[in-house]
């Protein structure tokens, strides 16, 4: 509904636009046909012009993005249901307004149309040039329409008569009725703009000066055709669809008849109407588009993605397409693929292939596949990177269940010499994609602490002298020995030991290191029990994550075998397609053979209808 409301709006500017600049440049001007077709130019663009929109591209630069990291908090609230209160609805009103009168304006139209078909009557008519001449009473007022003119002799004499006819003549051969048509149209559909109806008045004006203009020329006495216009014009019937005599005021077109022509330079006036049809086309015509610039990498990304390619080589693949497909890299990339020691089982089904592949920049690669059973899929991947490089390599969906069995396979794939930096397993970068994460290996546990060997018994510090007594007394003797000792410990046993310490006091062994006995065994077993029990503890961690890791490896070949599922289901249906495509052509050439066929046959039988009646006809001569 808005737009039509704004294609409306903008066809009665357009109106408005043609009707000023004839009114103001072109309405003083005798040049009574460029008028006319200006006049009906106007109409018909101002149709057709809004229409017609132009776009305009703006190129702005790409607004980097910055992520929102603000998220308020959402109240989820109903809101409280209420009646909707009583509206008018405009937009409906206008439209049946609009309805309402261009119904009336039709029934008019039809009206006036009966009532002109019941003046009009052939058989009073009388044929000169193509011309049917109608005298009835039923007219006051002489008028043409198309090649109808019809008038009352009885309310003119001969030599206005005369003048009226040779006047409508011009309306008759020049079809002046068809542009009164066109403006009752435009009337009738936009009957709510005031310009029309004013527009309409001006295009039956320049007919009427038209005509004028010419029956001059024919005419003997100018004054007594200016005397007829003013006499017929006291009559008032007219239909609006027809050309009438008395059209316009009387005194502009005796005005006019008696102008000098206008000068030729005056025709630059016709131009002025172009800057205003431009200015309406760059305002209200043009689509303003703005699209944002690519970058020169994301260009260049574009343009290596659509320089990829993929050749997808299974066990249901034929020769055909074997072939096809070598020679589509042989021709739009300079890939040279070669196939040998094809195998195929009863099936038809590849178990046994060699791919091996060379292009011109030096990159190559093979590979063999040999089983008993059909092999899996190989793609032969042509990617170019970021950087422009070319890279080609291998893809086979064989998993660890497949029961293929892969006899050699060689992958080199490189530019020069300055890509040994980027170089990468080519065979292996596209697995990577659909192959599943390997799950994280599970941390080891910690290795049980190495039982402390026995330190060495320090010797013991030597003790103190005794302070002497307040009193002499006898003295005793004390002696320490003190040795370097070295302990060898095997499978937590002392089996070894070198030097000792000893003290003796008086004679009597105090301290003897020898007596020492370490428990190596003891702390081994602790150390172990440790460990043990710390194993334990991270053992169902570690069978948790390896669990999970399998789960996820599963379920990402599920996903991916049912991605092949559907890919291979969507070339059966695609095939469907193409065999019911070639069927439904092979019916319609049957129809066409057919419709042949019986055309052929009501010729034929036309010709024998033709050649009985001929004979016929010849007979009954004869027979006369």
């Amino acid at each position: 509904m808005e737009a039509f409301g704004i294609y409306i709006l903008k066809v009665t500017v357009l109106i408005a636009v043609f009707y000023l600049a004839y009114f103001i440049f072109l309405r003083k001007e005798t040049f009574f046909n460029s008028n006319r077709w200006f006049l009906l130019l106007g109409l018909f663009t101002s149709v057709l012009l809004p229409l017609i929109s132009f776009t305009k591209i703006i190129w702005v630069e790409r607004t980097p993005t910055v992520p929102d990291t603000y998220h308020p908090y959402i109240q989820n609230t109903i809101p409280a249901v209420s009646e909707p209160d009583f509206q008018i609805n405009y937009h409906l009103i206008v439209i049946l307004l609009y309805a309402v009168g261009i119904l009336l304006l039709c029934i008019r139209f039809i009206a006036e149309y009966i009532s002109l078909q019941q003046i009009i009557e052939k058989p009073k008519a009388v044929t000169k040039n193509n011309l049917y001449y109608i005298d009835t009473e039923k007219v006051q007022s002489p008028f043409s329409f198309f090649n109808y003119i019809v008038y009352n002799s009885k309310l003119l004499q001969q030599h206005e008569l005369t003048d009226i006819i040779e006047h409508e003549k011009i309306h008759s051969i020049q079809k002046h009725s068809a542009d009164m048509l066109i403006a009752q149209l435009f009337c009738i559909f936009f009957w709510f703009n005031p310009i029309i109806w004013v527009y309409k008045k001006a295009i039956a004006q320049n007919l009427e000066f038209i005509a004028d203009a010419e029956a001059t020329k024919v005419v003997n006495d100018k004054k007594a055709y200016q005397k007829t216009l003013v006499k017929v014009t006291m009559h008032t019937q007219c239909i609006a669809i027809t050309n009438h005599f008395y059209q316009s005021l009387i005194k502009k077109r005796i005005v006019m008849l008696n102008k000098d022509q206008s000068r030729k330079r005056n025709l630059w006036k016709y131009l002025i109407i172009l800057p205003l049809l431009a200015l309406f086309i760059m305002q209200f015509q043009v689509k303003i588009l703005a699209q944002e610039k690519q970058s020169r990498m994301a260009q260049s990304e574009k343009a290596a993605a659509a320089d990829n390619v993929t050749v997808v080589i299974n066990k249901n693949t034929t020769d055909e397409e074997l072939k096809r497909n070598a020679e589509l890299l042989q021709n739009e990339y300079g890939i040279n693929l070669k196939y040998s020691k094809i195998k195929r089982n009863k099936n038809g089904e590849i178990t046994r292939i060699k791919v091996q592949f060379k292009d011109n920049n030096g990159n190559n690669g093979i590979t063999q596949i040999d089983n008993d059973e059909p092999i899996s899929t190989i793609r032969i991947v042509r990617k170019t990177d970021k950087n422009g490089k070319v890279k080609i390599g291998f893809n086979t969906d064989a998993t660890p269940d497949t029961p293929n069995r892969r006899i050699s396979v060689k992958t080199i794939a490189q530019n020069s010499d300055d890509d040994n930096d980027d170089a990468e397993d080519n065979s292996s970068w596209f697995d990577n994609l659909l192959s599943p994460p390997s799950p994280p290996s599970p941390p080891s546990p910690p290795s049980p602490a190495s039982p402390l060997s026995p330190a060495s018994p320090l010797s013991p510090a030597s003790p103190l002298s005794p302070s002497a007594p307040a009193s002499p007394a006898p003295m005793r003797s004390s002696t320490t020995t003190t040795s370097s000792s070295s302990v060898v410990i095997k499978d937590g046993k002392v089996v070894s030991k070198k030097g000792s310490t000893r003290i003796i006091i008086d004679g009597e062994e105090v301290f003897n290191s020898d007596d020492i006995d370490i428990d190596t065994a003891e702390i081994t077993r602790k150390a172990l029990e440790d460990a043990r029990v710390s194993m334990e503890k991270i053992r169902p961690e570690i069978e948790n994550a390896k669990a999970e890791a399998f789960k996820a490896r599963e379920e990402a070949m599920l996903k991916r075998d049912e991605m092949f599922k559907k890919r291979d289901e969507q070339f059966k249906v695609r095939d469907e397609m193409f065999k019911k495509r070639d069927e439904m052509f092979k019916h319609r050439d049957e129809l066409r053979k057919d419709a042949m066929k019986a055309k052929e046959k009501a010729l034929k039988l036309r010709e024998k209808e033709i050649e009985k009646r001929v004979e016929k006809a010849q007979k009954e001569e004869k027979n006369n």
